[in-house]
Formats: structure tokens, C-alpha cells, sequence
């Protein structure tokens, strides 16, 4: 969350599992970037990434944004008589997910996007993504997760205090049907185009100072130009 926060993204809540005491206890550096948080985004302590619709502190908000990175239920991933992955912790870890999603699509904005980080290893390729049948929401891409996008970023246990070998790590993304997204865009009033028509597009020459004057344009009336994030926090503690 600190390394967002620090790239000039305030509109931000990040959330722990963990009690404040307890994150102090587990990272050498949390008091640091929880007082870096505290100045410039809202922090919540004791927060459950399956109930997040349930929570005094964002009940009835909506994101952009959701940010789940490295989930784990704290089962360990291979235990003594297992020959080869932990099975409860794989279950657990599905049903982790699946919970986490189920809640979150209750705080996401029509447009907005939910990320899940994960690593792409064993045990971490078995954790298998629910079938959305019943959910507001659906797969729509996946790209590498690549750490150095986020300055300063460590990948820690939550154990606490070790740093884990990301590997190759994949961000899934999620958001709202179409389907749904069309529901609500036709209750708010929204432009919903009930028929087929045919769009025109005339080429010409441009040179770099045209692009970067369109390009700019673009961004001065983004819709994204005050997102909402949230950024969620490993739910129990182990690795």
C-alpha cells in the first residue's frame, strides 16, 4: 500500500486481517509505512476479505479498484504426511477466494476491477477460480505481476519478518458482467445504444505534437482521474 501511496495515489483504504499490534509485531517496518498511510490514505485494522461488504467502514462504498495481493489462509501449503501438497490448504485457499470474491463484488463499481495476485507455482496453480455463474462478476484478463512496478515493494509472510521469492506471479482480473453493467447504466439514465449503427472514421496525417495533445485531452476528462482503491491484506497469519 505504501509504495501506491508514494507514486501520488491518496484516494486509498487499505485494510488488514491482523490488529495493528499485531502487524507491529510481525514487520519491522510497519510502523513506518502505516504512519506514511495514516497521512495521505484511511487505514482499517481487523478487517475479514470475506466480509468486506459487512464492515462499518465500507458498507455502501464503491471502488475502482480492489486489490487482493498473495492471499493465503495461513494452512500451511505442504504439511507432515502429505506426499505432496497440503489438500486443506489448497481447499481453503479456493474457498478463501471465492469468499473474497463473493463479498467484493458488493463494493465495485459498475466499470471498476478486482485484482488477485497470485503466484503461478505449486500449490499456488491449484487454486482454482470459481464458476461465476451466480456472481455480479466475471473473469476479464490476466497479465504478469511485475513487483518493480510498485517502488519499494517486499513480498513478506505472514508469518512475519521473511521475505518470500515471488517466482513468476500472474494479477487476475475481475469486473462486472455486461450484463450487469447494462442493468445499472439503464436504471442511472446512462447512454445505452438499443440498436445497431454504423460509426465513420476518417485517417489523416498527424505529427507527435497532435498525439500528445490528443493523448493529454484524454486524460484531463478521464473518468479515473479520482479513483477509489482498496487494497486488501493477507486474511490469516502464516505464509
Amino acid at each position: 500500500q505504501a509504495a501506491i501511496v508514494q507514486s501520488g495515489h491518496h484516494n486509498i483504504i487499505s485494510t488488514f486481517f491482523d490488529s495493528e499490534d499485531a502487524v507491529n509485531a510481525k514487520y519491522k517496518a510497519s510502523r513506518e509505512h502505516i504512519a506514511l498511510l495514516r497521512k495521505k490514505s484511511t487505514v482499517l485494522f481487523g478487517v475479514d476479505a470475506t466480509k468486506l461488504h459487512d464492515h462499518p467502514g465500507l458498507r455502501g462504498k464503491k471502488f475502482n479498484i480492489i486489490l487482493f495481493t498473495f492471499p493465503h489462509t495461513g494452512v500451511p501449503n505442504y504439511a507432515h504426511g502429505c506426499s505432496g501438497p497440503n489438500p486443506k490448504s489448497i481447499e481453503g485457499n479456493k474457498t478463501l477466494i471465492r469468499n473474497f470474491l463473493r463479498s467484493a463484488q458488493h463494493i465495485l463499481a459498475t466499470d471498476g476491477e478486482i485484482n488477485i495476485t497470485l503466484k503461478t507455482s505449486c500449490p499456488y496453480d491449484k487454486w482454482t477460480f470459481p464458476d461465476f455463474a451466480e456472481y455480479e462478476i466475471e473473469a476479464k484478463s490476466q497479465h504478469d505481476f511485475t513487483a518493480h512496478l510498485f517502488p519499494g515493494y517486499i513480498h513478506q509472510s505472514t508469518k512475519g519478518h521473511i521475505t518470500v521469492n515471488n517466482g513468476r506471479a500472474k494479477t487476475y482480473v475481475f469486473g462486472k458482467k455486461r450484463k450487469h453493467q447494462e442493468e445499472v447504466k439503464e436504471k442511472s439514465g446512462a447512454f445505452m445504444p438499443s440498436s445497431s449503427f454504423t460509426l465513420s472514421v476518417n485517417f489523416a496525417t498527424v505529427v507527435d505534437d497532435d498525439i500528445k495533445a490528443c493523448v493529454m485531452e484524454i486524460l484531463s476528462v478521464s473518468k479515473h482521474k479520482n479513483v477509489n482503491v482498496l487494497d486488501i491484506r493477507r486474511q490469516f497469519p502464516e505464509a
